[in-house]
């Protein structure tokens, strides 16, 4: 039931019919749902090793998805600006900044993050 509530949640806020309180709070309610949902019955869709890996690396994607989208910002605009449906724009630009993103922040996950974590527990220790 939480996670059949998920898209119902997300059509009333998207909406804009949420007959109380401020939709901005009703996103908290809904990704609550979902994560208890996930977490009771973990769903193949959502819980399997491709996003479990990503998860391992969501630190250093985090960390570089900003900077890189600051260097394709010129090529984003000019993907935006030009003839081309703007859900084709969208989905170039997130295959582009996904193509790059991924082996930067493996990069950065073996090089920087890893090594830095085991310095942590040793001086913890």
């Amino acid at each position: 039931m939480l996670l059949v509530s998920v898209p119902v949640q997300l059509y009333a806020v998207c909406s804009k019919t949420v007959p109380f309180l401020d939709p901005y709070h009703w996103e908290g309610v809904m990704f609550f749902c979902l994560v208890v949902e996930l977490v009771l019955m973990p769903t193949a869709f959502v819980v399997n090793q491709s996003l479990q890996w990503l998860g391992q690396i969501s630190f250093s994607i985090y960390l570089i998805h900003s900077p890189l989208i600051a260097i394709f910002f010129p090529l984003f605009k000019y993907l935006q600006q030009s003839n081309i449906n703007p859900s084709s724009a969208y989905l170039t630009a997130f295959g582009l900044t996904l193509l790059c993103v991924i082996p930067l922040a493996v990069l950065t996950h073996k090089i920087v993050e890893k090594p830095a974590n085991r310095l942590g527990r040793r001086f913890a220790k």
